[in-house]
């Protein structure tokens, strides 16, 4: 075997793994693709998820299929007992029974959920009546809320005590599951889908 037949050789198996490491790489880049946008996917049905039970719960603030629930009430404040950035609590007929009911949204800290890819993850409760809080962990980071009067100017400063007719509601959720999280979670806008509620008038509150 000569030299030159050597140095071939040589060339040839570089050559061939540098085409066998290009082809790993391509394929962990498709697999990543995959796995990251199947993960933004299920952030949008999640979020579509989460708003579907908020307008129907936040719809039914000061509405009762028992007239005498709200009779007589003309303080907002007895409808809209708890009205903060980040935790509300309101009165009205969100299930099934005759009756007015309480009905509480918050958020719990991070720190409740250490064992997600994600740092910025947190559990959102609802709470009906005095039963045990439900909380959910779909992926929310940001569960942001705004009160502003009959003439849309915003109520500040929170807690907000009374006078509330519409309410903002900002929510964004993140890919649960990323296929490389420590660099894919270092930057929130790769896998945030954010949803707000412009101004949700509530009906019930107004015809007060």
């Amino acid at each position: 075997m000569g030299f030159t037949t050597l140095i071939d050789i040589i060339g040839s198996m570089i050559i061939g793994g540098m085409v066998m490491l290009l082809l790993f790489r391509l394929n962990d880049a498709a697999a990543e693709n995959v796995y990251n946008n199947t993960g933004e996917l299920i952030a949008q049905e999640n979020i579509a998820t989460l708003v579907s039970i908020l307008e129907h719960d936040f719809r039914k603030m000061g509405y009762s299929r028992n007239l005498a629930d709200f009779a007589g009430v003309t303080n907002l404040a007895e409808i809209v007992t708890i009205a903060d950035s980040d935790r509300i609590r309101f009165k009205g007929d969100v299930d099934e029974n005759v009756g007015a009911d309480s009905v509480e949204y918050y958020i719990g800290p991070t720190s409740e959920i250490p064992n997600t890819a994600n740092p910025r993850d947190r559990y959102l409760y609802r709470v009906i009546n005095d039963e045990t809080p439900v909380r959910v962990n779909l992926g929310l980071t940001h569960f942001k809320l705004k009160y502003f009067d009959g003439l849309g100017e915003q109520l500040l400063p929170y807690p907000v005590v009374g006078g509330i007719q519409r309410i903002q509601i900002d929510i964004a959720v993140e890919n649960v599951y990323a296929y490389d999280s420590e660099r894919y979670y270092k930057d929130s806008t790769n896998s945030q889908v954010f949803w707000r509620q412009i101004r949700l008038s509530a009906q019930n509150l107004r015809n007060r």
